[in-house]
C-alpha cells in the first residue's frame, strides 16, 4: 500500500470506553463505542450502536488481511463513525467490495479516515450512500474501482448527504472498455445535497457526474486533472436538471474541459456560467490551485492560488475573515512573517516501502527549524522506539527502520505508527511490518 500524510487532524491515542447510560421510562443515551477497545472490528461495533451513538476508530489499518474486517462497512441507522485523520485510520476494502455504504433513513456520517481499496462491479467503490442524509467529511477517498457509477462516491436514491472537506483522489473505472463510465463522484436518480469544499482529482473520468432528476448543490470544490488524456474526462458532467447548483468551483487541467453541458458541448468555467442566464451554474473558473504537494497528499494551498478568495462572497468567510477559498483547506491570510510562525509546523509525514520488509524510509517535512521528536509506537499507542529527537532545519528529512525496538530486538509483524511532533503538533502514518 502506498504511504498517506496524514491531515490536519491533531492524533489521539485516547481509549474510549463503552458506557451505556439508562433511566426508567426515558429512552437511552447516546454512546460512544470503542474500536478496537470495545469491539475489534468496525463492523461488530455497527451491530452493537443504536441510533445517535458514535464508533470512534483508532488509528491503525482495518482490512480484512489485519484485524479481519468484512466489507462493506454498512451503516444502516443514525451513527458516525469517526477516526483520527487521514493516514492513521485506515478502511482497506483489499479490492473485496465497496468500502462504505449508507443505507439509513436518517443522518449518520464518517468522517476522518482514508477509504481506499474498495471494488464495485456496480456503483461506489468507496463510499455508496443508498438514502438518508449522511456527513461525508474530511476524508481522503483514495483508489477505489467501479464499473457502472461512481468509483469514490455514489450518491443514489433520494439522499441528500452532505459531503464536505474532503479529498477524492485516483478512484478508477474497473472496466475502460464498458460504457458505464464511473465518475470520481455521482449524483443519480433524485438524489440532492450539499458538495462544498471538496477536492475531486485525477479520476479516469469525470470528476463529478450528476444526472436524471439530482439536484445537488456543487459549490467550492476543486477539480483536478480529471481523465484521460485524449481519451475522455471532465471537471463536471452537468446531465442533470436546471434546478442543481454549481457555483464557484475552481477548474484545472482536465482531460477534455472543464464542464460538459447538455448536448454534449465541452465549454471551460465561463463558457459554462454564460451558457445559460436560467440554470445554476455561475461563479465558476479556471486557474491552477497550487497544491503544495499532491505527491505527498498534502491539498493545502500555496500563496497566489487561484483558489484564494474564489468563494462566494455572499456565503461565510474563512476562519481569517476573508472570502471562503476553494477546495478542502483554506489559507490562511492573516499568517505573516512578522507572526513567526506558520500556521503548519509538521507538513507532512509517510514511508516507503509500505508494506515492508525489513525496513522502511520515513520521511517528514517541517516549515521551520524546530525541535521533532519522531519516534514508533504500537496501535494501542504503546512506546516502541525513539528514531529522532533533535532540532533540526526546515524541509524534508528522512530515516530508516529496521523493526528493531529500543531494546535492539526485533518486533512482530503487524501494524506500527510513525509519530512525528514538533511545534505542539503530531502526525502520524500507518506502517505495515510483514516478516
Amino acid at each position: 500500500m502506498q504511504s498517506l500524510a496524514l491531515g490536519y487532524r491533531r492524533f489521539s491515542t485516547t481509549a474510549f470506553s463503552l458506557a451505556v447510560v439508562m433511566a426508567m421510562n426515558s429512552p437511552v443515551s447516546a454512546v460512544t463505542i470503542a474500536v478496537p477497545a470495545d469491539f475489534a472490528t468496525i463492523g461488530q461495533a455497527l451491530v452493537a450502536a443504536s441510533d445517535g451513538d458514535r464508533v470512534e476508530v483508532a488509528a491503525g489499518i482495518y482490512s480484512p488481511s489485519t484485524n479481519g474486517e468484512s466489507f462493506p462497512i454498512t451503516v444502516t441507522n443514525d451513527v458516525r463513525l469517526v477516526g483520527t485523520g487521514w493516514g492513521s485510520s485506515i478502511l482497506d476494502a483489499e479490492q473485496t467490495a465497496t468500502t462504505v455504504v449508507f443505507d439509513a433513513l436518517l443522518g449518520g456520517g464518517i468522517e476522518g479516515f482514508t477509504i481506499t481499496g474498495g471494488f464495485s462491479p456496480d456503483r461506489g467503490g468507496g463510499i455508496q450512500v443508498r438514502r438518508g442524509n449522511p456527513e461525508l467529511a474530511n476524508n481522503l477517498v483514495w483508489n477505489n474501482g467501479a464499473k457502472l457509477s461512481g468509483s469514490g462516491i455514489n450518491l443514489q436514491g433520494t439522499s441528500t448527504a452532505w459531503v464536505h472537506h474532503n479529498v477524492v483522489w485516483e478512484n478508477y473505472d474497473t472496466d475502460l472498455a464498458h460504457i458505464g463510465d464511473p465518475h470520481g463522484m455521482q449524483y443519480r436518480d433524485s438524489s440532492a445535497g450539499i458538495c462544498e469544499h471538496n477536492v475531486v482529482g485525477r479520476t479516469d473520468s469525470n470528476g463529478l457526474f450528476y444526472q436524471e432528476s439530482s439536484e445537488p448543490t456543487i459549490r467550492h470544490n476543486v477539480f483536478y486533472q480529471n481523465g484521460i488524456p485524449g481519451v475522455r474526462g471532465r471537471g463536471i458532467c452537468a446531465f442533470g436538471t436546471n434546478n442543481a447548483v454549481v457555483a464557484h468551483n475552481l477548474f484545472f487541467d482536465n482531460a477534455i474541459a472543464s464542464m460538459v453541458l447538455p448536448g454534449t458541448i465541452d465549454v471551460d468555467a465561463q463558457g459554462a456560467n454564460d451558457f445559460s442566464s436560467t440554470d445554476g451554474i455561475y461563479g465558476n473558473l479556471d486557474g491552477d490551485p497550487l497544491f503544495r504537494d499532491t505527491v505527498a497528499f498534502d491539498f493545502a494551498l500555496a500563496p497566489m492560488s487561484a483558489a484564494i478568495d474564489a468563494g462566494d462572497p455572499l456565503l461565510p468567510l474563512d476562519p481569517d475573515g476573508t472570502v471562503a477559498d476553494v477546495g478542502a483547506f483554506y489559507f490562511n491570510q492573516n499568517a505573516t512573517a512578522a507572526e513567526g510562525l506558520p500556521d503548519v509546523v509538521v507538513r507532512a509525514v509517510d514511508n516507503f516501502p509500505n508494506p515492508f520488509n525489513p525496513s522502511t524510509n520515513i520521511r517528514y517535512e517541517v516549515s521551520q527549524a524546530t525541535h521533532v521528536r519522531l519516534q514508533v509506537v504500537d496501535l494501542r499507542g504503546r512506546h516502541v522506539v525513539d528514531l529522532v529527537d533533535q532540532r533540526v532545519g526546515a524541509g524534508s528529512h528522512h530515516t530508516r527502520w529496521s523493526g528493531i525496538d529500543e531494546r535492539g530486538e526485533s518486533v512482530a509483524s503487524g501494524v506500527y505508527l510513525a509519530r512525528v511532533m514538533a511545534g505542539g503538533e503530531q502526525r502520524v502514518a500507518a506502517m505495515v511490518l510483514v516478516r
